[in-house]
């Protein structure tokens, strides 16, 4: 709003309306302490800002809320005065000797009074009402064209060749509808949101009926009308209720039907966040000093921040406790401990995301030529990496709308005092970018993620940055600050896409450890022909460099859409499991275990993390192989040196 120079040129209106922004407390701490300064320079009144929070005592505050308290204060001193405190203010005439007092209200007119006030009142209250019906009946009416939209542009699309462009427009459908679907639980959670204030409106004129103080007729059409309301508003509620159903129902139906399109179209047409450039801008202010979380939106770059404190405490508990257990409980299996929980992803192909914390929360520092490391792309031995995966929801109920949220993105600080944990990390150089005055990484591979850390804050909102607008925030963010060491269930799932970047002596910034989200995280469409099938298969797979994906199982998953990789690993066992020629070769023991999604043990054994024959990759990621290229697998026992994304 805008601020005048004093007082006098404020109406009435729009002073009451600066309190009540004072008071709302809208808007950033400085704007509120700006508004609360330019508040005590106009007012000329000897309590200045204090009448704001503490007006003086008087038995005049019946019914006043906060700005009539202030606003009676500063007429009645002004008034007081002689002087004329809003622009459109009038001095009250003189009052002569001669004037007669004004002659007071009779009981009919008081009694009027009241009631023709809570008439307004019921007036507001149908007004809100309505309002809200309106508000949720057009939700309805515009997701309800949406879909119809869109399944028949599906159907046209079904008809067109593969087109890479279509990915963009497939995209922007799930925007769309994410954005739609919202405005339906905005609709309906607002109209359910007055139920209190209808009832209590409808007891007060049921109550009202019968007091003396009240005017009897519009008493009467007082309650017809607030009855009448009530009703109207009580049989509405299933109606939108079912309705928020149906709609959430087909447009689910739909959101997969396009997200599976999508993903199948991004990997026929090498496009995506595994196929493309990640981009992640940061400024420097404090990256060597405090975690970092790191999206591609420009827009919520900042949503993470209030819980880093937080997330620093919690690397520092883990890290602190998966110490303890390693020095105390000897060979052990792979542990971790979850330090945040949040949910980023929406439907799509994953929203890439980055950490980075400063690398003296995981190793001393001290007494390494970290430039020289850098130099020669050494790699270095870490007691602790990161990494990132999805996990079952253990923070309470969680919902977006009618959908219950169940798993949520983890991110794990990973104990590498055991053998089945690689503990060498890369050390990159960050390169100084004079074109965008800050220092740049890139990690080529897929996916090619590229970090930019500028030197002013400003850049952050500057339009030669390649930064996406995203519609809405990560949602829940929930640093775990009491992290617990826990066995790592799935050893086959572990792998890391990380590195320590140094950046120039000159800088002054000490190294940081960067996480980037790994590769198997990101969906994609199963591909690729495989290779016959082998009557020693199973054996093959544990010598050497393990067998191909047999042709009858690539058969069966090509084609399949998997929205992260270990979905695609459990669906592969579960294959070779009812595979008519492979499960012979299999024990009972072995088949059930692959029924559950995991793959045999390749030798019985009682330690705690047994060999298992596990699906990975002939070329990582990281030099360009593809994720779910089923051409590009292998079946064996994973090289334990090289667990990268």
């Amino acid at each position: 709003m805008e601020l005048k120079e004093k007082l006098q040129d404020y109406t009435r209106a729009q002073f009451a309306a600066l309190v009540q922004k004072i008071h709302k407390v809208e808007g950033s701490k400085a704007d509120h302490d700006r508004l609360i300064l330019h508040f005590d320079q106009i007012i000329k009144h000897p309590l200045g800002a204090d009448l704001l929070f503490y007006p003086p005592p008087t038995d005049r505050y019946f019914g006043f809320d906060e700005a009539d308290i202030v606003f009676y204060h500063v007429n009645k001193w002004y008034y007081e005065n002689g002087q004329l405190a809003f622009k459109d203010d009038t001095l009250p005439k003189p009052r002569h000797k001669t004037d007669r007092p004004t002659p007071q209200p009779s009981a009919k007119d008081l009694a009027w009074k009241a009631s023709s006030d809570s008439l307004a009142k019921v007036q507001e209250v149908e007004n809100r009402v309505s309002e809200a019906k309106r508000n949720a009946e057009d939700a309805f009416v515009n997701l309800d064209a949406l879909l119809n939209a869109t399944d028949a542009e599906q159907k046209a699309q079904s008809l067109k060749p593969v087109n890479s462009k279509n990915t963009a427009f497939l995209e922007e459908t799930l925007s769309k509808l994410e954005v739609a679907q919202r405005s339906v639980t905005r609709g309906v959670h607002g109209y359910d949101f007055l139920t209190l204030t209808v009832q209590f409106a409808k007891d007060d004129a049921e109550r009202s009926i019968s007091y003396t103080g009240r005017n009897k007729e519009l008493q009467a059409t007082i309650l017809q009308r607030m009855t009448h309301c009530s009703e109207q508003y009580l049989a509405l509620k299933p109606t939108f209720k079912k309705r928020e159903l149906e709609l959430h129902l087909r447009t689910q139906a739909l959101v997969n039907e396009v997200e599976s399109q999508l993903i199948r179209l991004a990997t026929a047409t090498n496009a995506g966040p595994l196929k493309e450039v990640n981009f992640f801008h940061s400024t420097m202010s404090d990256i060597d000093a405090m975690p970092r979380v790191l999206t591609t939106y420009s827009d919520i770059a900042n949503a993470f921040d209030t819980v880093l404190p937080g997330l620093r405490y919690g690397i520092r508990s883990a890290a602190s406790g998966l110490a303890w257990n390693a020095a105390s409980e000897g060979e052990h299996a792979a542990q971790y401990a979850a330090v945040m929980a949040f949910r980023f992803d929406k439907p799509g192909l994953g929203e890439p995301f980055a950490l980075s914390v400063p690398l003296s929360e995981l190793v001393a520092t001290e007494g390494r030529d970290w430039s020289y490391l850098a130099a020669i792309k050494a790699e270095v031995d870490l007691p602790f990496r990161m990494r990132s995966d999805v996990a079952k929801n253990r923070h309470g109920k969680l919902s977006q709308g009618l959908r219950e949220i169940n798993d949520l993105a983890h991110i794990y600080v990973v104990s590498t005092n055991t053998p089945t944990v690689a503990s060498k990390v890369k050390v990159c150089s960050a390169i100084w970018d004079s074109a965008s005055n800050g220092f740049r990484l890139v990690r080529s591979g897929q996916p090619t993620n590229e970090i930019l850390w500028s030197a002013q804050s400003a850049a952050r909102s500057s339009s030669d940055l390649p930064g996406r607008k995203r519609l809405s925030g990560p949602g829940y963010i929930g640093p775990i600050s009491v992290p617990v060491v826990e066995a790592i269930p799935v050893i086959e799932d572990l792998y890391f896409d990380d590195c320590i970047v140094v950046f120039p002596e000159s800088s002054g910034v000490e190294p940081v450890y960067v996480m980037f989200k790994a590769a198997r995280e990101y969906a994609g469409a199963a591909h690729g022909n495989g290779q016959p099938v082998e009557d020693n298969w199973k054996q093959n797979c544990m010598s050497g460099s393990g067998s191909a994906i047999p042709s009858s199982i690539a058969d069966k998953l090509k084609g399949q859409v998997f929205k992260r990789f270990s979905l695609f690993r459990e669906s592969f066992w579960r294959a070779v499991a009812e595979d008519s020629t492979l499960h012979a070769q299999f024990s009972a023991d072995d088949l059930a275990v692959m029924k559950q999604g995991r793959g045999p043990v390749t030798v019985q054994s009682l330690l705690p993390m047994a060999e298992r024959l596990e699906v990975f990759h002939a070329m990582s990621s990281e030099d360009g192989g593809g994720v779910y290229d089923l051409d590009n697998m292998r079946v064996g026992v994973r090289p334990k040196a090289g667990m990268s994304a």
